[in-house]
């Protein structure tokens, strides 16, 4: 038995470590890759671990949650400079102040009654994954929403700057997108 059990410790020091960036493409979603260095792969892996038990949902559903809410956030940021034009559109940001805790914020009615999101989305979230800024010169908006992708301190920013048309749907001509970046995957 003394044998048998030093042979497997033996055969198990000898396998090759495994390859993080294989891990983390294998719990990621289909066709998306986090990151390609292996120390940020490790470092992502990590996150994946304790996003559970920290943030109580899975690895896949956190990132639905904040890849999600900065669709959101630029569409409909789009959307109430074109076709919702009741309002003049003004410059704002950021909301909530970064940074964003880990987590998101938790944002109560009070909370959304003071923030120029409860304007613009049309449904109040429970908390906030990212912040936004909307800078307006003329008929030019800078949409710009920050996120921290895995509470690491290391924010990144996604960009659009475009020439709006208040009162004309986004996708019939109101919006020409005149600039965007985005930030890689794992900021």
């Amino acid at each position: 038995m003394r044998v048998a059990t030093s042979l497997l410790t033996i055969l198990t020091a000898c396998q090759p470590a495994a390859d993080p960036c294989m891990e983390l493409e294998r719990i990621s979603p289909r066709g998306l890759t986090l990151a390609e260095e292996p120390d940020r792969c490790a470092e992502i892996l990590n996150f994946a671990r304790v996003v559970s038990a920290r943030e109580g949902m899975t690895f896949q559903a956190w990132l639905d949650v904040v890849s999600g809410q900065v669709a959101v956030i630029l569409m409909q940021t789009i959307g109430s400079l074109t076709d919702r034009s009741e309002r003049p559109p003004v410059s704002f940001g950021p909301e909530p102040s970064i940074p964003i805790p880990c987590g998101g914020k938790p944002i109560g009615d009070a909370d959304w009654k003071q923030l120029h999101l409860s304007t613009i989305l049309t449904a109040q979230p429970e908390r906030l994954y990212v912040a936004s800024r909307v800078t307006i010169e003329g008929n030019v908006a800078t949409i710009t929403v920050t996120q921290d992708f895995d509470c690491d301190g290391v924010t990144a920013n996604t960009v659009l700057r475009g020439e709006f048309s208040p009162g004309k749907p986004a996708l019939a001509g109101g919006w020409k997108l005149l600039e965007s970046s985005m930030p890689p995957l794992d900021e």
